[in-house]
């Protein structure tokens, strides 16, 4: 490499033995305008980091078992008003479908875009569900959701809802259901992983195969809930929804709530009670909205426990809800100031580092001026599940500009943990919920790159926290699967109380999945099946593995490079060294002048769009 890059001179003798001298000198002006047009192109990129997690689009795929046993644990068919409210829900322009199983998988409604007219059809197909079927088909389910996935999609939100209240049921030859369950666990799970695909389950019966449930969504990310009654149904979809399609909101606090100049519509999410009084609005200046008041800038939808209320164009100020508060009422917004919350893993072992960053937008560019950071107070609150709470301020991070960050890792004890954020400006507000789970990590698992060897390899280690685990009783299994489908399984063996995978590092762009299977007992001898989160390992978490290689030092022989194209009779003219150093001024003129100017131009742009956003939030 270093010959190539040792002097202008070589550089120029190079190129000429490349074309007829008469071409030269054109082809050193083609280069000048080149150069100039490749610093344009990129001068006219923006200042600002681009953030693609607000413009990510999402794919959601639901499935609603329609089996004979609903007629039990759903009499009322609470499935229906529960799909409606996620059929609202769903922003247009994701992408989603809905599919009812039992037996085998039927379509209700196709993978599509999801606009106005899907919506409608959605609903009105919605009333469709029954509860006649026969058997209880998962495998198929998930198969017929996932079909169109053909390849890993990093840039899509990938997600599942899979509702139902049996076993895996596939035939009245009971070998013939282990069998399909099987197949989930070995192969349709792995294929899940490699697709990016979370998979949300929830368990409608206490009869549901709860294991199977929360292994599909633990190996994919995804997050599991078990439903002791129908009646519940409509809360745990809005959560599963919040999960799939995170949404931006504004903090609805003693039913009142802010609304400012960036936010162009909300939607306003009341559940009720049986036999409760109607709700309404009252907007800033005092006037009462109602569901019979609705027009082209008021849409009311009411279902059975719930209303829906869309506002366009919002009037500017402090709007008030008059209903029975409820802690699962939200405020949805459409605004181009978002507040950005770095997704959280939905499962995190007991004490893991964990920390909470969140960040600003406009328009999808991170907000990074301190005049804009300075207005805002952010405010983070951790709430267990027996409802303790811990408060920060959160502060900005001094290395990276427009980041707040929170380092929350020893305060996560075992179980499910709610993260809410609010941010307060001056005139605006925002909030941010998000839940996830603890898990007793009594397996430590801790994944090592090494680049120094050949070929390059990823340890994997497990250790058992021994004051849990009777180290003697632990077995260890592992599934090693790749994007073709390919699995491999094994057993680790122990080497001094570890349990070691060493695996080489996969070709660029493959993505292998490690799947863990442990069985053990604890110290008092009761038998537990420890959670242990799926390695994966792809281009990016294989980067972050490797150490960095030290770069070639450029140390050649400096006649190396001349020496070789003499002796191949390459050159055979002097360059034109006065028309080299006329371009090389040129060249550098152009480059430094314009590009000086164009860099103030588009900054100062920057700054007005900004010193505009700022304006509007300040009065």
């Amino acid at each position: 490499m270093a010959t190539y890059t040792k002097t202008n001179s070589s550089r120029e003798e190079f190129y000429s033995s490349l074309v007829r001298p008469s071409e030269l000198q054109t082809l050193r002006m083609h280069s000048v305008l080149i150069v100039l047009m490749i610093f344009l192109s990129g001068a006219s990129q923006p200042l600002y980091a681009e953030v693609t997690a607000d413009s990510s689009p999402n794919d959601v795929r639901v499935l609603i078992d329609v089996s004979g046993s609903m007629k039990q644990n759903d009499p009322a068919n609470l499935r229906i008003p529960a799909l409606k409210l996620l059929v609202n829900l769903l922003p247009s322009g994701s992408n989603a479908g809905i599919g009812l199983f039992a037996a085998d998988a039927v379509e209700l409604m196709p993978n599509a875009r999801v606009d106005q007219k899907w919506k409608t059809n959605a609903l009105n197909l919605a009333d469709k569900i029954h509860s006649r079927g026969l058997f209880t088909n998962i495998e198929t389910a998930l198969e017929h959701a996932i079909d169109n996935w053909a390849t890993p999609e990093n840039a899509t939100r990938r997600s599942v809802i899979l509702l139902t209240d049996g076993v895996v049921d596939v035939s009245k030859d009971p070998a013939q259901s282990a069998a399909s369950r099987k197949r989930i666990i070995q192969s349709l799970i792995p294929r899940m992983q490699q697709l990016s695909a979370q998979v949300h389950t929830i368990a409608l019966s206490k009869n549901a195969d709860q294991e199977l449930l929360e292994k599909i969504a633990f190996d994919t990310g995804g997050w599991n809930e078990a439903v002791h009654s129908a009646e519940q149904l409509q809360r745990i979809f809005l959560k599963m929804f919040n999960k799939a399609v995170p949404q931006d909101s504004v903090p609805l606090s003693d039913n009142k709530f802010n609304i400012d100049s960036s936010i162009t519509e909300f939607s306003l999410l009341v559940f009720r009670k049986a036999g409760a009084a109607a709700a309404h609005l009252i907007d800033p200046n005092g006037v009462e909205l109602s569901e019979d008041k609705a027009d082209e800038f008021l849409h009311w939808y009411h279902e059975t426990g719930y209303d829906l209320v869309t506002v366009k164009k919002p009037i500017q100020g402090e709007w008030q809800l008059v209903a029975d508060i409820d802690p699962d009422n939200q405020v949805m917004i459409v605004t181009d100031l978002k507040l950005r919350l770095d997704e959280l893993p939905n499962y995190v072992a007991e004490n893991e580092a964990l920390d909470i960053r969140v960040s600003f937008t406009e328009q999808g560019e991170l907000l990074t001026r301190s005049d804009f950071l300075d207005l805002v107070s952010l405010d983070l609150q951790q709430t267990d599940i027996q409802g303790r709470k811990r408060d920060w301020h959160m502060q900005q991070d001094k290395e990276h500009s427009g980041l707040f960050v929170q380092a929350v890792g020893e305060t996560l004890s075992p179980g499910e943990q709610t993260f809410r954020i609010v941010a307060n400006g001056r005139t605006f507000e925002r909030e941010s919920v998000q839940t996830l789970e603890v898990v007793e990590n009594p397996i430590k698992v801790d994944v090592s790159g090494d680049a120094d060897v050949d070929p390059a390899q990823i340890t994997i280690d497990l250790l058992p926290n021994t004051d849990i685990i009777d180290q003697n009783s632990l077995a260890v299994g592992v599934s090693i699967g790749n994007a073709v489908g390919d699995s491999k399984d094994l057993v680790l063996e122990p080497d001094d109380g570890l349990w070691s995978l060493v695996l080489k590092v996969p070709p660029e762009g493959e993505r292998l999945v490690v799947n863990f299977s442990v069985e053990a007992k604890t110290l008092r001898g009761n038998a537990v099946v420890p959670k242990v989160r799926p390695v994966i390992l792809d281009d990016k978490t294989i980067a972050d593995l490797l150490s960095p290689q030290e770069a070639d030092d450029g140390i050649d022989d400096d006649d190396s490079f001349d020496d070789e194209a003499e002796t191949n009779g390459e050159i055979d003219e002097q360059p034109d060294w006065v028309m080299t150093a006329v371009i090389a001024v040129v060249v550098n003129l152009v480059l430094g002048v314009g590009g000086f100017f164009l860099y103030k131009k588009i900054k100062k742009r920057a700054a007005e769009q900004q010193s505009k956003l700022i304006e509007r939030l300040a009065t």
